[in-house]
């Protein structure tokens, strides 16, 4: 489909994802929100004999794939010509990019389809030898799951604990102000969901469900958009569930989202309009947007969703700025949304689910990649660590905050404030436990907010949940359901050794002195 642009008479051409268009003249095709294209990259170093060609080629797929998709051919088409600086495209000019270093496997599978639709479309630049040359390639199928199957410390699924450590991290990062409500949402739903961050980013308010059954309970949902299923935005969905206090959370920014559309267009926005807001919008591109456009036509389009490579930049910082710590490298953890989704897929096949379930837990087409999942599954069943080895306790971050002695305090010890075990002695305080409702004071141990005393009973917690831990494998037979305890474990254990080198310390000062 091609409109014509009044002002200068271009012919404008509509791209795939409704509401962006383009001209063949234009030196930047901007197809989505994420994804737009340099073509004078390409256009100011090949022959004239191939820019139309190439033009029209890539047009192609702009109206008809996906953003990303075209812009890969358009990469590697830009590759092939800087390699191989052809005038013509023919059979020695692919057969020399195929050989060359450059070639990669995802540059000759696109560059294979580029070059034989150009010669179907019946542009010149190229001729029969060369298709008949890249169909005769045999080029590897790509190598899938090998980060699962290796358990790759640093592009594979996370540990539990590793896990638990990126999602702690990012709530203690919203507590002390360094990440927004939108940061917080953006990495609990990448973190509990394993979805892409492109999926993430196109939710809208209309996605957000709570469902109520026959008995009267609760279910909380979300609709997520499908991507890789060649459908257009937000065509296609599939359901996730999720915990009331994550569902909260979406509301909660959900809220934040409505008022912020509604102050910029300056008026309350109908029920309708509501629903389509972007549950992440980005106001940058919010403040482009002319107030006169039709409001509702806007919101049904991409272009005030945040773009894709937000989420990662944040899941990111959040790591860095918290020192995230990996328990397998002793390194700061190298993270990014795959790995999540990865997380997820083992987790899964570790609790006995199959290739169908998982396939459908991690939005899959087809039981193909889903089965590298339950392959990899090892059955522990037959260990249980009754103690964490010195080498985890010493890099863990587990423990965030601060042994003292009680008389150090500097607020008003009253009983409102302190921490006891489950023994009823007391463990430290915490000015924040009038709102918080955590099941002291094993979650305690892992809070920035809890202050451990010198003096506390910390060996009686460790003795404590190491007994439980063995209880209820007993009980169970289930190491995910024990594996729970390890993160307080580590916690209080590094809270003894605090404790133990203060002690210390003292001693050899206390000796010094005599």
């Amino acid at each position: 489909m091609t409109i014509k642009e009044k002002s200068t008479h271009k012919k404008l051409i509509s791209a795939k994802e409704y509401g962006y268009h383009f001209s063949l003249e234009d030196p930047i095709w901007i197809l989505d929100r994420s994804n737009k294209i340099n073509t004078t990259a390409v256009t100011s170093i090949i022959n004239d004999q191939l820019k139309e060609g190439y033009l029209e080629t890539l047009s192609y797929f702009a109206r008809t794939r996906s953003a990303g998709f075209t812009v890969g051919c358009h990469s590697s088409f830009l590759r092939f010509i800087k390699e191989t600086k052809c005038s013509f495209i023919d059979k020695a000019a692919v057969i020399n990019f195929k050989k060359s270093p450059k070639g990669l496997r995802n540059y000759l599978v696109t560059l294979r389809v580029f070059i034989k639709k150009w010669y179907e479309l019946g542009y010149d630049g190229t001729d029969q030898h060369a298709i008949d040359t890249i169909n005769s390639w045999r080029i590897p199928k790509a190598v899938i799951g090998k980060a699962v199957r290796s358990e790759d410390p640093k592009e594979g699924p996370l540990t539990d604990l590793e896990l638990q450590s990126c999602n702690d991290a990012a709530i203690r990062a919203f507590e002390k102000g360094t990440i927004s409500l939108s940061m917080l949402t953006m990495a609990l739903l990448v973190s509990h969901t394993g979805r892409r961050p492109l999926q993430i980013l196109s939710m809208k308010i209309r996605d957000i469900f709570k469902v109520v059954n026959n008995e009267n309970n609760n279910y909380y949902l979300i609709n997520i958009p499908r991507i890789k299923q060649g459908v257009n935005f937000r065509e296609s969905f599939r359901s996730f569930r999720i915990t009331k206090e994550l569902y909260d959370l979406v509301c909660e920014k959900a809220t934040e989202s409505i008022e912020v559309t509604s102050k910029f267009f300056c008026r309350e926005l109908t029920q309708e309009e509501t629903k389509d807001i972007p549950l992440f919008i980005s106001e940058t591109s919010l403040k482009k947007i002319d107030k006169n456009d039709n409001v509702a036509e806007v919101l049904t389009t991409d272009k005030l969703h945040p773009y894709r490579g937000s989420l990662t930049e944040i899941i990111k910082k959040i790591s860095d700025s918290e020192k995230v710590i990996s328990e397998r490298t002793g390194q700061p953890l190298h993270i990014n949304s795959r790995r999540f989704r990865y997380t997820l897929g083992s987790r899964a096949a570790r609790e006995g689910y199959g290739e169908v379930v998982i396939a459908e837990l991690l939005d899959h087409s087809t039981i193909h990649s889903a089965g590298i999942y339950v392959q990899n599954h090892v059955d522990f069943a037959d260990r249980i660590d009754k103690t964490v080895g010195n080498d985890l306790l010493a890099i863990s971050d587990a423990f965030k905050g601060q042994v003292k002695r009680k008389e150090e305090i500097e607020y008003e010890i009253t009983p409102s404030v302190k921490i006891k075990s489950q023994s009823g002695e007391d463990t430290g305080s915490c000015q924040q436990c009038s709102s918080c409702s955590a099941n002291v004071p094993f979650p305690c141990y892992t809070c920035m907010h809890f202050t451990p005393w010198l003096n506390g009973q910390h060996e009686k917690v460790y003795q404590y949940l190491i007994s439980e831990k063995e209880r209820i494998y007993k009980v169970t037979k289930d190491l995910n359901v024990t594996e729970s305890l390890d993160r307080t474990i580590i916690a209080v254990s590094q809270v003894i050794n605090h404790c133990n080198n203060i002690r210390s310390l003292e001693k050899r000062e206390n000796k010094n002195d005599k």
